[in-house]
């Protein structure tokens, strides 16, 4: 972990910060702006390491503020439990899946060359939760303050100007090369060479990699598309410049699935109904939750997809196979302990007979389902689709009911954002604060339509606030 003052001050006063912000801000944007902020400007891989806390790093720390202030300045509370019964089973996978993963993996495991590894104790089920509890936190915060369309239209705004802001570093480092987390914290996250793609730099600014930021880029990207969509005439111009700036960022990320993303899912928000959108979130969720016994049983057309990145560039198809070829060896590894998996401390991991690691472990859905094994994968995979169903299922019940105005739209293109964010999980480790938010965020705003005036509600929510009394303030979108 690198050593920096810089770096650990900024960490000390993200949570004073948050509370002034849980003062001064109406909570939705108190939270949307502790979360987002916090890790896009926040220093990867520096963390304060307190006993019986998680490690409090830039996901952690605004999670904890944030729920600490809204329960102690605005007195209310974020219960991981009453969202609905699929997602409360998920959560519960989720808690009690690291006691599981501890219970059965109490043997130590020789590897070879000597080397052996512990066996897990009750201490480590207990770490397991402990580090699990910040993302939930920020799922559960979306999923008590986001309770309508316009809250969701609130998030995209957020999401929107927090790109735009975030540009600017970007350009910087695309211009003069990936520093800037060098000259603020004083260290370089990643491997250099890494951010070198195509005779440019690829933008790293505070995040783990290049990867993340093209990501976080495309998401912006397509918030400004669906709030272009959703602009009156007057203003929609001005949000079509946003999205074009946005998708120009895009581009010089340098990184092909969010051209892939950008290339197929913008023109679908833009154009497309909400039932269509609808439809492919739904199916795209689907897929990940099904990934691993669709890969197991050779259905992915492994194949046809490394073919078609090399005719990109055989660079991408070579770091494609890798991913693929080391999922399947982990993957044959998951299956001796399939529900709750290996673990921690490299149990996870093939060795060779001297004791060296043999595999990496890049995706998502991988990493977890090597270290909690199914039991693990469909917690966290399942909170994700359930948010996206859940969605999808209210967006369409409106639709058909007529008069929802611009809610169901709303409800799909955030549900088929969370879907690209889980397919990205295949190849990559992009769970970030925003995954979980969305998550939060979507099942909140579907669980309204419980009640009988949900979807009035919702239609209500999603247009403008004219009223200009004393006591309220009007709700515009940020950008």
């Amino acid at each position: 972990m690198p050593s920096s003052p810089v770096a650990l001050i900024a960490l000390a006063l993200w949570l004073p910060l948050t509370f002034v912000l849980f003062a001064r801000l109406s909570p939705q944007r108190a939270l949307l702006v502790s979360v987002l902020g916090g890790y896009l400007f926040l220093p990867p891989l520096v963390a304060f390491d307190v006993p019986l806390m998680p490690v409090l790093d830039k996901l952690a720390i605004p999670a904890i503020g944030a729920y600490l202030a809204a329960w102690m300045i605005r007195g209310e509370r974020a219960p991981l439990f009453g969202a609905g019964p699929w997602a409360g089973l998920c959560v519960a996978l989720i808690l009690a899946g690291g006691f599981g993963t501890a219970l059965t993996n109490s043997d130590p495991r020789f590897v070879g060359g000597g080397l052996v590894l512990p066996g897990l104790t009750l201490r480590d089920g207990v770490s397991m939760l402990i580090n699990i509890m910040p993302p939930l936190l920020i799922w559960a915060l979306g999923v008590r303050y986001v309770r309508s369309a316009r809250d969701l239209r609130e998030v995209l705004g957020v999401l929107v100007a927090a790109m735009l802001i975030y540009s600017v570093p970007m350009l910087i480092e695309v211009r003069l090369s990936p520093q800037m987390n060098v000259w603020v914290y004083g260290f370089f996250q990643h491997s250099f060479e890494q951010m070198m793609r195509s005779g440019g730099f690829r933008p790293i600014v505070f995040l783990e990699h290049g990867i993340w930021v093209a990501l976080m880029t495309y998401m912006g990207a397509h918030a400004a598309a669906m709030l272009t969509r959703l602009s009156p005439p007057e203003s929609r111009g001005r949000m079509l410049g946003v999205l074009l700036y946005l998708l120009v960022m895009v581009v010089l990320c340098r990184t092909l699935a969010a051209w892939l993303y950008m290339g197929v899912f913008i023109p679908l928000i833009l154009m497309a109904p909400s039932r269509l959108i609808g439809r492919a979130a739904a199916l795209m969720a689907v897929a990940v939750v099904c990934y691993p016994l669709l890969r197991l049983y050779g259905l992915v057309p492994i194949d046809w997809m490394l073919d078609m990145a090399g005719k990109v560039s055989a660079e991408r198809a070579f770091s494609l196979k890798y991913r693929f070829d080391n999922e399947w060896v982990l993957l044959q590894h998951v299956q001796i302990r399939p529900f709750f998996g290996w673990g921690e401390w490299n149990r996870n991991h093939v060795f060779d007979i001297d004791g060296t690691i043999l595999t990496v472990t890049d995706g998502e859905w991988i990493v977890v389902m090597s270290a909690r094994g199914i039991v693990g994968f469909v917690g966290r995979f399942g909170l994700l689709a359930v948010a996206v169903l859940r969605g999808v299922q209210v967006a369409r019940r409106m639709t058909g009911q007529g008069g929802a105005g611009q809610a169901p739209l709303l409800l799909t293109g955030a549900a088929l954002m969370l879907s690209i964010n889980m397919v990205d999980l295949i190849p990559n480790a992009t769970m970030t604060p925003l995954t979980w938010l969305l998550a939060g965020a979507l099942t909140g705003a579907a669980r309204f339509s419980k009640a009988p005036s949900t979807e009035e509600r919702l239609e209500d929510d999603a247009a403008p606030d004219h009223d200009s009394g004393p006591d309220s303030r009007p709700q515009r979108t940020l950008i």
